[in-house]
């Protein structure tokens, strides 16, 4: 981990040099920064025991446009949840109405659309559907 902050460092040093000399920014630049932020933090959450929900008040997104190759940095009032069964975000619309997007995880999609009838004819297995199992076997 200490090699991933070395290396941070240095692209936080050339960036702001970068700034200083109004030279173009490059787009790999922030690509690799990011990367390796990400590594020290996902590294860092590792020793932490799992969460069973994440929430937050508000989002931060990093965008990285596709024709340019220009990075956005944008904060958006939304609220985040995240659980086994996907992610959801609250937030308004221009009007002023609460809306919200649901992103299900596979697992997730599979049991609603069981609910509803329209799952995978899958035979069952001791009184269990297949994905049920842990792949160990019916």
């Amino acid at each position: 981990m200490d090699e991933k902050i070395k290396q941070f460092k240095t692209w936080v040093s050339e960036w702001l040099r970068e700034a200083a000399s109004e030279n173009p920014e490059s787009p790999e630049l922030y690509t690799r920064m990011w990367d390796a932020l990400s590594s020290v933090l996902n590294q860092r959450e590792s020793a932490h025991p799992p969460l069973n929900r994440i929430f937050a008040e508000e989002v931060t997104l990093i965008v990285t446009d596709a024709k340019t190759g220009r990075v956005f940095l944008r904060q958006l009032p939304l609220a985040y949840s995240e659980t086994s069964n996907g992610i959801t975000l609250k937030g308004e619309t221009f009007a002023a109405e609460p809306t919200e997007i649901v992103f299900f995880t596979e697992f997730a999609l599979g049991k609603l659309l069981e609910l509803q009838g329209q799952g995978q004819n899958e035979p069952e297995c001791g009184g269990h559907h297949a994905h049920d199992h842990d792949g160990a076997g019916g």
